[in-house]
């Protein structure tokens, strides 16, 4: 991928590749690959 694609372009890829795998177990080994734990807020704390 190069440095300067979108965060949209990247979701997109990331959706298609998704896509292609169609057993379950896949799909989750490359969604907890792709959602990294600092990627998300963790609960009660604060934003900013």
């Amino acid at each position: 991928m190069p440095k300067n694609q979108t965060q949209i372009e990247k979701f997109k890829q990331t959706a298609r590749e998704l896509e292609c795998d169609e057993s379950e177990r896949g799909f989750a080994e490359k969604l907890k690959r792709i959602a990294k734990p600092q990627d998300a807020p963790i609960k009660g704390e604060s934003q900013g």
